[in-house]
């Protein structure tokens, strides 16, 4: 039986739109290997892609915003990928989470939009009364 080996990986998916050359690099210099995520990707749970198997369902949904997920990196890896994503002329990549036990089994879509809804509540004005 083959021993599943944790390698530092970031999950990452950016928006048609958005070149995410420069985000690989950043993740790279750190020592940690990229696997670009496609749509298809959002229904296979996060541990399976953190490991590689991509279930490559066929999906019309289309997240709008660049997403990255942390898998297995040491807390100085994570943090000299955030000091390098704060660098100017690095676009903002907002929504970050970081493998655990819990989020391990959730489908990708789901923890995209667990991030996405934290990271609007925690950037929503409060309304003055």
């Amino acid at each position: 039986m083959k021993a599943l080996v944790k390698k530092p990986k970031v999950l990452l998916y950016t928006p048609l739109n958005i070149n995410n050359g420069l985000y690989t690099k950043i993740f790279e210099d750190a020592k940690c290997s990229v696997l670009s995520l496609t749509t298809s990707d959002f229904y296979t749970p996060v541990g399976d892609l953190a490991f590689g198997n991509r279930d490559l369902t066929p999906s019309s949904y289309v997240p709008n915003e660049a997403f990255a997920v942390f898998c297995f990196c040491t807390s100085a890896q994570i943090n000299q990928i955030l000091k390098a994503l704060r660098a100017p002329g690095v676009p903002p990549l907002n929504l970050k989470a970081v493998l655990t036990p819990d989020n391990s089994t959730w489908p990708l879509r789901q923890l995209y939009e667990e991030i996405r809804a934290e990271h609007q509540l925690m950037h929503t004005q409060p309304s003055k009364s």
